[in-house]
């Protein structure tokens, strides 16, 4: 039974103007997040079976409006979860949050992976869905698929992309809130010679927005252009990053003591545990010689292994995101596109400390 069924139950257990349990009291009872169970109490308030108000907390009003406590099967919300079929950590753990928590809220999800827009054309009718949620993860968004999300759902939702002047809604990352982050904790330590590692990846010849982020902030925080350490590594697979980042971590300890970054920041899907192997076998001690941060998804274990301090966004997060723009979308239909920038959180390990040099 889903989060909405189960509180419309607990509702129609009580007497009309009994208090209701709190949001918190609900989340720890039923080990769901605060959006799924804030969804559900409107959704009860919309019928009639609660009202809420400001200050004065929920209250049981007319269970009686539905005798067999449950809602009509044909209230429920049809949503479509387009997926690329590339398997892809961070995206897999984004997916499934976002399945649960739209589940929670009486959503009835359809979960589709794909490789191409073809795979989709006899899978996709004519308005099936309310919504489509599309989340391309590392491939490109292309205009067929587009097409296709908006023949068979009302309105469209993509995770993932940073984009501007769409059509539909965004719910993307902030890169710049990343790096600022970032920088601020290394800063706090003491550290002003920072250096920047990024993934190469294919199809991103130019600067990518975290190269020109750390351009940009290292600049106005008056850490000179020359103590700058800025470089890329292919990044094709675990096999293919060890020798990338043997070359960058050989020409950091080629430079000179007085010039070479005091901590790097790492953006990239590299293995933490490839990393600290590289490390060691360069006798570089982290974080006496240097300290690492990375810029990745705080719930991906792999690429920080517990040990590196980490600046990004959870699925969790990411997955309420979207859960919250779906929901003002079907709410609001005829509004603008809305851009929505998920902000990441910091998580400390052991692999930054205050400089020592």
């Amino acid at each position: 039974m889903n989060l909405l069924s189960q509180l419309r139950d607990t509702a129609l257990a009580l007497e009309s103007g009994a208090k209701f349990p709190t949001i918190r009291e609900l989340m720890a009872r039923h080990g769901v997040t605060q959006y799924a169970v804030q969804t559900a109490l409107k959704t009860l308030n919309e019928e009639g079976v609660l009202e809420s108000h400001v200050g004065k907390g929920t209250r049981v009003a007319f269970p009686q409006a539905f005798p067999n406590g449950r809602k009509a099967e044909s209230n429920l919300r049809r949503v479509l979860l387009l997926h690329h079929h590339a398997h892809n950590e961070r995206g897999d753990h984004v997916a499934e949050a976002v399945q649960d928590q739209l589940t929670q809220v009486d959503c009835r999800v359809i979960s589709v992976a794909y490789g191409n827009e073809e795979d989709l054309v006899s899978l996709m009718g004519e308005g099936q869905f309310d919504l489509c949620i599309v989340q391309p993860r590392l491939s490109s968004l292309s205009t067929g698929l587009l097409e296709l999300a908006k023949r068979s759902a009302r309105h469209i939702v993509v995770e993932g992309k940073n984009m501007e002047g769409m059509d539909f809604d965004i719910v993307a990352r902030n890169p710049r809130a990343s790096m600022r982050l970032a920088i601020r904790h290394l800063n706090a330590l003491d550290h002003n010679r920072l250096g920047l590692v990024c993934e190469n990846r294919e199809g991103m010849p130019q600067e990518n927005d975290f190269e020109q982020i750390f351009d940009f902030l290292s600049e106005v925080t008056s850490v000179p252009k020359a103590e700058v350490f800025r470089r890329r590594a292919n990044m094709d697979g675990a096999d293919e990053a060890a020798p990338a980042l043997q070359d960058v971590l050989a020409e950091w300890k080629s430079l000179s003591a007085d010039i070479r970054p005091t901590a790097l920041i790492v953006w990239g899907r590299f293995p933490a545990a490839k990393i600290r192997e590289i490390l060691a076998e360069n006798d570089i001690k982290v974080p006496q010689d240097l300290s690492l941060l990375r810029i990745c998804s705080t719930s991906v274990p792999s690429l920080h292994d517990g040990f590196f301090t980490t600046v990004g966004r959870s699925a969790e997060s990411i997955a309420q995101a979207v859960c919250e723009t779906a929901e003002w979308r079907m709410t609001y239909p005829d509004a603008a596109p809305l851009v929505t920038m998920s902000m990441p959180q910091i998580i400390t390990h052991s692999s930054t400390g205050r400089r020592t040099g």
